[in-house]
């Protein structure tokens, strides 16, 4: 028996070919038996459709590769696509419409989406950005004011995809991406600062409402990253001079341009009036207890200078607890840290007790602040270096932190 001669199944055929079971030779308008026996010819798909099917199989696979590199396809003369030697049309293509290279043919094209900042700033915009603080008004300057400063300067966009990173990490300790996200956090944060530190010394109208926002999550950062990526942390109180020292070397810088940054009230919540009278009566009475202490320098061994330095620093102390309890959300806790005076931070460096005893009752609005990720820890554990740095005769003068801390003494 003769071998029957193989053929490549038609789907394009006409309705009359199909009928009769012959091969068509797909021509249009009619095809070649059509016209041999002079009948009409049908074909029950439109042009666009039979275009679409003969250049989708004629398109070779692309090989597979790794998910942000993806291999091309070349063009070919009579397929969908571009760089063919001839030029497509919309009558021999219909997908020409949505390829912007038919215009410029210069387009460089690349499949790298860079996935891992795109979920990055997913995070951001739908979860982190609540974070920052709980005033419903802010939340929107984080959620859409501020990424959209973010897309025009990158020093702005990695720091937020750095606090996005540590977020996640702080949401899945056990993840088995934990590493991919310290990774993350660890190149955004560092590049963050590199490119901030460029902008530095030259704050204009155009950057200055980004730079007000990278100095408002520099704390949040700092804070963040040493408990969520298990880095080797300095001794703590060190550690807590260094956020000290970051966020008075920024404030120093944006101060500058205070001009303009008083100007962009979009980046300002409401006004708030401050009101006195919120602070528990408890509050005042343990600041004013402070005060009676610093004023006995035969106790303290202060000098005057050194003496004045506290008491501006407990003064503040009382301020900043007011602007808390007037609910002007929680970064308004990192303005003692700027107003504190230099000589006061030198105090600390060489842990006068004092000095000590004054950071300690700090540490009530840390821990007051403390449901946010980033804060997590901060005053329980800072209280708790304090307690046992401090001679045992000062210890006494500690006790409101101590106690409203819940601080288990040992």
């Amino acid at each position: 028996m003769p071998t029957r001669r193989p053929h490549s199944k038609s789907r394009l055929g006409c309705v009359q070919c199909k009928r009769r079971r012959i091969k068509c030779d797909e021509k249009t308008p009619r095809c070649g038996n059509c016209i041999k026996h002079n009948i009409d010819c049908v074909y029950t798909l439109s042009p666009v459709n039979r275009r679409l099917l003969t250049q989708s199989a004629s398109t070779p696979q692309s090989s597979v590769g790794s998910p942000n590199s993806v291999s091309l396809p070349e063009a070919q003369s009579s397929g969908l696509g571009h760089g063919s030697s001839n030029s497509q049309s919309p009558a021999s293509d219909p997908l020409v419409i949505l390829d912007p290279s038919v215009h410029r043919r210069d387009v460089h094209l690349t499949s790298d989406l860079h996935l891992h900042d795109l979920e990055l700033m997913h995070h951001y915009s739908t979860v982190s950005y609540k974070t920052i603080t709980d005033r419903e008004s802010s939340q929107l300057v984080w959620q859409i004011s501020v990424p959209k400063e973010a897309v025009v300067h990158p020093f702005l966009m990695h720091g937020l995809l750095a606090l996005s990173a540590l977020h996640i990490l702080e949401l899945n300790e056990n993840s088995q991406r934990r590493q991919h996200y310290i990774d993350l956090a660890t190149t955004h944060q560092s590049m963050a600062l590199a490119l901030f530190r460029k902008e530095l010394n030259d704050i204009t109208p155009s950057n200055c409402r980004a730079m007000f926002a990278f100095s408002s999550i520099a704390a949040v950062l700092a804070l963040a990253f040493t408990h969520t990526t298990g880095a080797e942390p300095l001794p703590l109180i060190d550690e807590m001079l260094q956020i000290f020292n970051l966020l008075r070397g920024i404030h120093e810088v944006v101060q500058a341009a205070s001009e303009w940054i008083e100007k962009i009230a979009d980046f300002f919540p409401p006004n708030v009036v401050i009101d006195p009278l919120s602070v528990p009566q408890e509050v005042r009475d343990n600041i004013a207890a402070l005060e009676v202490l610093n004023a006995d320098v035969k106790r303290t061994g202060l000098s005057d200078e050194e003496k004045e330095a506290c008491e501006h620093a407990i003064a503040e102390l009382l301020v900043s607890f007011e602007k808390i309890y007037s609910d002007l959300g929680h970064l308004i806790a990192f303005r003692w840290p700027v107003i504190i005076k230099p000589l006061y931070i030198s105090l600390l460096r060489d842990r006068q007790p004092m000095a000590l005893v004054i950071l300690a009752h700090y540490c009530v609005p840390l821990h007051t602040l403390g449901n946010r990720w980033w804060l997590k820890s901060w005053g329980y554990q800072l209280l708790e270096t304090i307690y046992h740095q401090l001679d045992i005769s000062w210890r006494d003068t500690i006790r409101w932190p101590v106690k409203a801390v819940g601080l288990a003494k040992t």
